[in-house]
């Protein structure tokens, strides 16, 4: 045994972080996560713009699940040419009504879940492009 309490070509290896940890793929998807958030956080309080006051501001289809559930229903609340953006666009409005219904008009929950979605929507192509280009 030498001075550091070791033997032969074992090295010391400090615990915390730098172990484990940093080798644990789940961890560092969730801290990429984390920082592309992070990044971003600064914007959290830009107002909505653009297209978000048809779309989010004055949409009735995400006031009320009802249009989520039955798409067909959406009829009932705006005209023709809205209802066929939003058959295109179900799961983009259920998030938005998923929003709505959370805080209401606060423009940092729309923001959050954006940023969050498009982190791991990243994270999916980034793995199934690692499986295909190891052949799985």
């Amino acid at each position: 045994m030498d001075n550091a309490g070791t033997t032969g070509n074992a090295r010391f290896r400090p615990a915390g972080i730098t172990g484990n940890l940093l080798q644990n793929t789940a961890f560092r998807m969730a801290l990429i996560l984390l920082l592309g958030i992070l990044a971003y956080s600064n914007t959290f309080d830009v107002p909505f713009v653009f297209d978000d006051k048809p779309n989010i501001v004055e949409n009735p289809l995400i006031k009320d699940f009802k249009y989520i559930m039955e798409p067909s229903r959406a009829k009932e609340a705006v005209m023709e040419s809205d209802i066929l953006n939003f058959g295109n666009r179900v799961v983009g409005y259920l998030t938005f009504a998923l929003n709505w219904h959370a805080h209401g008009l606060d423009v940092r929950g729309y923001h959050v879940v954006k940023k969050g979605l498009e982190e791991l929507a990243d994270k999916h192509f980034r793995i199934a492009e690692s499986l295909r280009q190891k052949g799985r």
